[in-house]
């Protein structure tokens, strides 16, 4: 039997200006080389995506510059494909391994029900057998997409305008799917996409998905939805802590009202908490044109009341622009979905007033106290 031929792949890394070489074959037991301190198994995973392209990759890149989970690989054939891995440090909500599968959930989710651009999806290994030791995901590359702020100096005054529309409306799409229960969107073993939980770390295990918002704000205020490192606090917060717990969940009688008002700032939507200019690909050609939202592993089911639309971070905007251009976005959404009108009612600061008491609930000068 002919041995298979070896081919050279360039590694680049995430934090600094260095690039290793590492010559594999497919199929053919390798030692685990030492890249970039990654610790899941590289040879498995580059006859992985031999196996899957039938021609090997020949170079991994991070993309955007400075990712340490995404990147551009490059195959012998020159096509290029974005892949995502799992990362050495936690993800956004304790193991980004979990976060890849809510990603790729949350895009079926939005590819099904909107026509918000997103990067198309090749692939995805969940690695359940832990034979790669991460999860890939694989979406299409487009070579002639930039990230908006990078675009943003070069673009004129209209075009900056109707980009700031065309956000809206994104906006607009995304709340009007709606769900009855709260956490993140994930892909069960039936290969339905559901409402799931929200993970948090590794001994703290999992969180809901909530039923009520009641139920969402406790754990809010018990601190239970943040990473470890975030939610250590002294014995006398620990004692503010407890006594909104106590108030949430035997008080605040609005949260078991009903009504139209109400029913609808309940209701749960798919809140992306990094729609920003750094997670919007636009063409270089037309910057008007999106060309991708990118990013969904930042993305969570909550309740309408709670949203808030996630600073843009447009490069060089005052504070009047940045101003205009948040109610040019809100003109939008408020003509596609009449409930966003209201956020300003009585009843909705109402709520966003119970939303800011357990998020902040160990601090006891918080509002509502």
């Amino acid at each position: 039997m002919v041995d298979p031929l070896p081919f050279v792949c360039v590694f680049s890394d995430h934090r600094k200006d260095d690039t290793k070489f590492w010559t594999w074959a497919p199929g053919r037991e390798e030692p685990q080389p030492q890249l970039l301190d990654w610790n899941f198994k590289v040879p498995k995973l580059l006859s992985a995506l031999h196996e899957t392209f039938k021609v090997p990759p020949i170079s991994f890149a991070p993309f955007p510059a400075g990712d340490s989970n995404d990147f551009l690989v490059t195959f012998i054939d020159r096509r290029e494909y974005l892949v995502k891995l799992r990362g050495n440090d936690s993800g956004v909500s304790g193991s980004s391994e979990y976060d890849i599968g809510c990603e790729q959930a949350t895009i079926s989710i939005v590819r099904r029900y909107t026509t918000i651009p997103v990067r198309s999806p090749v692939g995805y290994n969940p690695d359940l057998q832990g034979v790669l030791s991460t999860p890939i995901s694989i979406q299409e590359h487009l070579p002639t997409a930039i990230p908006l702020h990078q675009m943003w100096p070069r673009m004129s005054p209209a075009q900056r305008e109707a980009t700031i529309v065309s956000i809206g409306n994104i906006w607009a799409q995304l709340l009007t799917v709606r769900y009855k229960t709260i956490g993140r969107l994930s892909t069960s073993p039936s290969g339905d996409v559901r409402v799931g939980p929200v993970r948090v770390g590794t001994s703290k295990g999992e969180r809901g998905p909530f039923r009520t918002v009641r139920e969402w704000l406790v754990a809010l205020a018990l601190r239970e939805l943040l990473p470890e490192s975030e939610a250590g606090m002294t014995p006398e917060q620990e004692q503010h802590m407890g006594v909104v717990a106590e108030r949430l969940s035997k008080g605040s009688p609005i949260l078991d009202r009903g009504g139209i008002v109400l029913s609808n700032l309940k209701s749960c939507v798919i809140n992306h908490t990094k729609l920003d200019a750094h997670h919007l690909l636009v063409d270089t050609a037309d910057p008007t044109e999106i060309l991708a939202v990118v990013g969904w592993q930042h993305a969570y089911v909550v309740p309408l009341f709670s949203v808030v639309l996630p600073p843009l971070e447009l490069p060089g905007c005052d504070t009047p622009t940045t101003t205009r251009y948040s109610h040019l976005m809100l003109r939008q959404i408020m003509e596609k979905i009449p409930a966003w009108a209201l956020m300003n009612s009585e009843e909705a600061r109402e709520l966003r007033d119970l939303y800011q008491l357990a998020k902040h609930s160990h601090d006891r000068s918080s509002k509502g106290y």
